[in-house]
């Protein structure tokens, strides 16, 4: 079994559930409001550093079997992908045992 979360702009939501309903994925998906703040190094020319502001996001969450995982953790990178330095988010765990 694995565990998906992915941190997408909330105005993505809605093509994260319209895509995936398409594909046919079938598992319960937890999406969470998360809030995220830290440091980037800024474009190379610069040579500093600066903070970054406080930014909502949404947290894209389930626990599915590892071959569900190959179906939707590529459509969760593509959705999730920006220009932006580290993105897409979207991790992937394996779980050892779950209870329901």
């Amino acid at each position: 079994m694995k565990r998906v979360a992915a941190i997408v702009k909330p105005s993505d939501i809605a093509s994260v559930k319209e895509t995936l309903a398409r594909q046919g994925a079938r598992a319960v998906f937890t999406i969470a409001e998360v809030h995220g703040f830290g440091s980037r190094s800024a474009l190379p020319h610069q040579g500093r550093k600066h903070e970054l502001p406080h930014v909502t996001e949404a947290k894209v969450e389930t626990v599915i079997s590892d071959e569900a995982a190959d179906l939707i953790v590529p459509i969760l990178r593509k959705i999730a992908k920006s220009d932006e330095k580290g993105e897409p988010r979207v991790f992937l765990l394996t779980m050892e045992d779950g209870t329901g």
